[in-house]
């Protein structure tokens, strides 16, 4: 280039660019069956979860940071990442309980190439239940005897409220 000033040629004025490289960060999500944290042959990927990158660190995908959904095969991708740390998460599904990491999220650097194996294993989280039965207490002991029998056309139910009675929804 040559810069005219005041009548004067100026030249060596350069400008050169590069390319600053860029990464990724890949990875799967699984169904881990026995919940051991560890990928199992046959424990299958689960498509449409969300994993995003943390930018805030708050352990919740805020709406300006960025995120993928996993594919029919549980797998996902982010690419083209600046050089940087981050910190990669999954938005965790009602019912689910995160098995791996154990930390709950990595903290990754990206400096120019794609970082493999960013997986997350969950599992179904375990529902209780209360099961029993109703009989004749015949001495009222409050102990079921064997020739005690069963009652049945009873209607058992939790009392959220603790009012005494059944209401509707309970």
């Amino acid at each position: 280039y040559t810069i005219s000033v005041e009548g004067k040629a100026i030249e060596g004025v350069d400008f050169g660019n590069a390319l600053i490289p860029t990464g990724g960060i890949e990875g799967a999500k699984w169904y881990d069956a026995d919940g051991d944290g560890v990928r199992d042959p046959g424990e299958v990927g689960l498509a449409g979860w969300t994993i995003y990158l943390d930018g805030n660190g708050n352990g919740q995908l805020d709406a300006d940071e960025r995120s993928t959904v996993t594919d029919q095969d549980g797998k996902y991708r982010f690419t083209d990442l600046p050089p940087a740390n981050y910190v990669v998460r999954e938005v965790l599904q009602t019912g689910w309980t995160q098995t791996f990491p154990i930390a709950g999220a990595y903290s990754i650097r990206i400096d120019g190439k794609a970082v493999e194996g960013v997986d997350f294993g969950n599992t179904l989280t375990p529902t209780g239940g209360i099961k029993g039965t109703k009989w004749f207490d015949a001495d009222g002991d409050g102990v079921r005897d064997p020739d005690e029998t069963g009652l049945s056309g009873w209607t058992i139910y939790l009392d959220q409220n603790r009012n005494g009675q059944l209401d509707a929804g309970e």
